[in-house]
């Protein structure tokens, strides 16, 4: 090769052995998975022929049973059947898969007294059974619910589409804010009209009728209305901002009269109880990013800031606290 001494100096013949050896041991290798993938398979079609087997006994044993019925049953039975292989999984069915997203729920009532949400129109009373069987309560719930919620809701209903038609949101928002609807005030004249028709008097000292409980055992129920641990994780990272932290209960049973602050009604206050927030001073530590939470999570983002909830707090907090005081100091005078 006109190169004397070059092949010893190169190696060629231990390359030459390496590489003889490499081959061998890959070919070994494409051996191996060849004949793993068949005894895999073969595995498979033993399972399959066990199952075949066992199917066919199964079928030859309801045979025996079915030719022993009369021909009617028979025919009926496998009518029966064959209706529910083909017949789509039933509307409202919570299990099925809707598009969209399933909103957040709560295990009851706050007050365990729903809001009427038939004041929402398009919510009939066979609507409301539904929402309330997915922990849909209140109007402040509808009002949160995001645009892939909403299609979820529609799809469970089997009316998509007509939650954003009829704007199921926007007269939640209204609702919450104590605002009222052309038709929610139609339902209350109705319902104002109905209740001056009944004979039925309240019970005196007792639940009124339609078992709304009285005003004075609000705090004695108040503690139920305060969201679980569950529930305030499920809220936790929906919302702009940083939730604040509540109390599981007012101290002392009492909880202070937030309605003083110009901006809570009735509806906000359950809200604020569902959180854990029943007196002036835990609002008046709220940090910007609580505030703005806290707006979010009452559908009304900004309108915290608007109406400066955290200084009225101060304001109706140094005042508590005086009335306290005094209290203090004229038990020690009696």
């Amino acid at each position: 090769m006109g190169s004397p001494g070059r092949i010893e100096r190169d190696n060629w013949v231990s390359q030459a052995r390496f590489l003889h050896q490499a081959q061998l041991c890959e070919a070994q290798q494409v051996v191996a998975a060849e004949a793993a993938k068949k005894q895999a398979a073969a595995a498979e079609a033993g399972k399959a022929q066990a199952t075949g087997v066992e199917t066919a006994k199964k079928q030859a044993s309801a045979s025996d049973v079915v030719t022993s019925q009369p021909a009617a049953v028979v025919a009926a039975g496998a009518a029966a059947a064959a209706a529910g292989a083909m017949s789509p999984p039933a509307a409202g069915d919570v299990n099925a898969a809707h598009p969209g997203q399933r909103p957040a729920s709560i295990a009851q009532a706050r007050y365990g007294k729903p809001d009427d949400l038939k004041k929402i129109s398009g919510i009939g009373p066979q609507n409301e059974q539904k929402l309330n069987g997915l922990g849909i309560y209140h109007f402040d719930q509808i009002a949160r619910w995001s645009a892939p919620e909403a299609q979820w809701i529609g799809s469970f209903m089997a009316f998509p589409g007509r939650i954003e038609r009829e704007d199921w949101v926007g007269q939640a928002k209204l609702l919450v804010s104590g605002q009222e609807t052309d038709f929610s005030r139609r339902i209350a004249a109705e319902q104002a009209s109905e209740a001056s028709a009944a004979d039925a008097p309240s019970a005196p000292g007792g639940t009124m009728s339609g078992g709304i409980v009285p005003a004075a055992s609000a705090v004695a129920t108040v503690t139920a209305a305060v969201f679980s641990a569950e529930e305030l994780s499920a809220l936790d990272g929906k919302f702009a901002g940083k939730r604040p932290v509540g109390l599981a209960a007012p101290r002392g049973g009492e909880p202070d009269d937030l309605l003083k602050i110009r901006g809570v009604g009735k509806a906000n206050l359950q809200q604020l109880h569902a959180l854990g927030i029943f007196h002036f001073d835990q609002i008046t530590k709220w940090s910007k990013e609580e505030l703005r939470w806290v707006g979010s999570y009452m559908a009304f983002p900004g309108r915290l800031e608007k109406e400066d909830w955290i200084g009225q707090a101060k304001h109706y907090a140094q005042r508590r606290a005086i009335e306290l005081a005094n209290r203090a100091a004229s038990g020690k005078k009696s």
